[in-house]
């Protein structure tokens, strides 16, 4: 079914070149090999032979074959949003967005920011690559979610003692010199989700504080299980304007009625529930209950406030995942409710804080482009996985205030 889909996809790319006018004509091409985005080109030709072929996207990728990495990830920005903004009447962002520029004006403006002169582009040319791109941005808008979905949410066992454990549900400690070279670390490496090689990041001290009072602690970069089989990441939490305990994750993690529990303090058990989702932004609210505590500062992670400007194209932001741990990447691009950019995630990360500073600005939602599966799994990757796509925190505020619903004027919690 999805190769059929992705033919009519193809077959409506390719017609919208009919509309180039007399003298002109184009063709995209899209190629997978092994599971990897190796190209897609928009070629648009002139008859005309003095003026030769014009090829504008001449190498978008994402594997490691790719030498210009830089202009490819770039282009990948533009083109994911060059399209119009089509749930802004929905969102209700904080601030009035500035217009999207289109893929060709983004792409002009960084070839002549690198020093090289851009020609000037054919108007009609122009307009039929932007339809393009506009139509690469819905297909690729659904993206790849970094939900876990290989674990069971373990069953709570009461009277245990409360100390960190040598091994555990989604929590196995090795000495193995393949996990030393593969995290890059020396000594000891803790795996938490099935498939990464990072070291992540282990129990806080503060959460088996919490623990020990039997409860369980909530702050930017909590791992939790979401119904019977889904790990994810915490983004924020705090309270809402009634008083009530919140924590926001990404949507796909699961539905709402679905039980959580921090996977840091399982033995405590459920305390959370999820009770709403965003309808066209990919977030989870969840209501935590009377055996939960929420805070800003966890596992090294602090955040004194949420939203604000976004970094610009170019300028770097971090995250903190169960997953992956702590790492920071370049921004591509970004509008007024989703950020690409290369910031290291994988399967586990869903949900985590995007940060600059201690702003948490979003929360990791999955790889840029769906049905490729090349996310982030070793540091030896450097910058050579798949784009990361988060969801801006100002655009969940302002969704949830839309709503007046559970988490309607969210505030962090300040500890």
């Amino acid at each position: 079914m999805r190769a059929v889909q992705n033919s009519l996809f193809f077959r409506d790319l390719h017609s919208a070149f009919a509309h180039l006018g007399e003298g002109y004509s184009g063709h995209l091409s899209f190629h997978s090999t092994r599971g990897y985005i190796g190209e897609i080109a928009v070629v648009i030709h002139s008859h005309n032979p003095r003026e030769g072929p014009l090829n504008l996207m001449r190498h978008l990728c994402f594997s490691r074959l790719c030498r210009p990495l830089l202009f490819a990830a770039a282009t990948t920005g533009a083109a994911f949003f060059a399209g119009p903004l089509a749930y802004a009447d929905e969102v209700q962002p904080v601030a009035q967005p500035q217009p999207v520029p289109t893929l060709t004006q983004t792409v002009t403006s960084m070839v002549n920011s690198w020093g090289i002169p851009a020609p000037a582009i054919d108007p009609q040319i122009a307009a039929a690559v932007d339809t393009l791109a506009q139509q690469v941005q819905a297909f690729v808008a659904p993206g790849m979610p970094y939900a876990d979905p290989h674990v069971a949410a373990p069953v709570p066992e009461h009277h245990e003692p409360v100390q960190r454990p040598v091994d555990g549900p989604n929590y196995h400690w090795t000495n193995d010199p393949v996990s030393q070279v593969m995290a890059q670390k020396t000594g000891p490496v803790l795996h938490r989700v099935q498939g990464s090689w990072f070291s992540a990041p282990d129990i806080p001290e503060e959460s088996l504080q919490a623990q020990a009072q039997g409860v369980s602690l909530y702050g930017p970069g909590t791992p939790i299980y979401v119904g019977k089989d889904r790990l994810c990441t915490v983004g924020a939490s705090g309270y809402d304007a009634e008083g009530r305990k919140i924590a926001i994750t990404a949507g796909h993690c699961g539905k709402i009625g679905d039980a959580v529990s921090s996977a840091d303090s399982w033995q405590v058990g459920p305390s959370g529930t999820v009770v709403a989702k965003g309808s066209n932004l990919d977030y989870a609210v969840v209501e935590l209950g009377s055996n939960a505590q929420v805070t800003q500062k966890y596992n090294n992670i602090r955040v004194n406030s949420v939203g604000g400007p976004m970094p610009v194209t170019g300028n770097t932001a971090c995250k903190q995942g169960v997953a992956t741990g702590f790492s920071c990447g370049l921004v591509w691009n970004h509008d007024h409710r989703t950020t690409a950019s290369q910031v290291c995630a994988m399967q586990g990360d869903s949900g985590a804080p995007m940060l600059v500073g201690d702003r948490v600005v979003g929360i990791i939602n999955g790889g840029m482009i769906p049905n490729v599966n090349y996310p982030c799994t070793t540091p030896w990757q450097g910058p050579f996985f798949v784009p990361t796509i988060s969801t801006n925190m100002d655009a969940i505020v302002s969704d949830l205030n839309a709503k007046k619903s559970v988490g309607h004027g969210f505030r962090l919690a300040h500890s």
